[in-house]
């Protein structure tokens, strides 16, 4: 058997099933510690957050940006040269950019950020 560890409010809201507590007869109470290995799960990858991380398409550099799945030399540079018009404020606005089409705008969402540090560190492949 395993032991979660959940941080943030939720942690508050698990209790061990009767069968792993020490007097499976007590109620739970919520702290006590279930026997086995630990896994830590963090509040941003319970939400579904957590992630290889995202490139800020309004500062990123060309290098950055072809880290992005779907996004060569010639798309980062077009990326590149929109933004120089105008600041992205919303990712629908990638779809201006030529070569970059509604399908692949549903694979570069998780990884576009409009604001922020760039934290994508190695290039994203997507399985067709």
């Amino acid at each position: 058997m395993h032991r979660v560890i959940l941080l943030g409010a939720i942690a508050s809201l698990v209790a061990a099933p009767a069968a792993l507590r020490a007097d499976p007869s007590a109620p739970p109470t919520g702290g006590e510690p279930l026997p086995g290995p630990t896994i830590v799960i963090a509040p941003e990858a319970a939400a579904g957050q957590a992630g290889p991380g995202v490139v800020n398409i309004n500062l990123a550099t060309v290098d950055e940006l072809t880290r992005l799945p779907g996004i060569g030399q010639a798309k980062a540079q077009a990326i590149v040269a929109f933004r120089s018009k105008a600041r992205f404020v919303r990712k629908e606005q990638l779809l201006s950019v030529r070569g970059i089409g509604p399908k692949l705008l549903q694979q570069l969402r998780p990884y576009v950020a409009l604001e922020g540090a760039t934290t994508l560190r190695s290039k994203v492949r997507i399985k067709r």
